[in-house]
């Protein structure tokens, strides 16, 4: 796997990784789940 292809596999792997932590532990749906996903993003 070129270097590129690898970061972008474990940038996205690290914001699926967080946000499905914030909806295991707070079990948020909707709005406050795509917050967690788009804080997650810009980290």
């Amino acid at each position: 796997m070129e270097a590129a292809n690898k970061r972008g596999a474990d940038a996205a792997k690290t914001v699926f990784v967080e946000v499905e932590h914030h909806w295991r532990s707070s079990r948020a749906g909707g709005k406050a789940l795509y917050g967690a996903f788009y804080q997650a993003l810009l980290a």
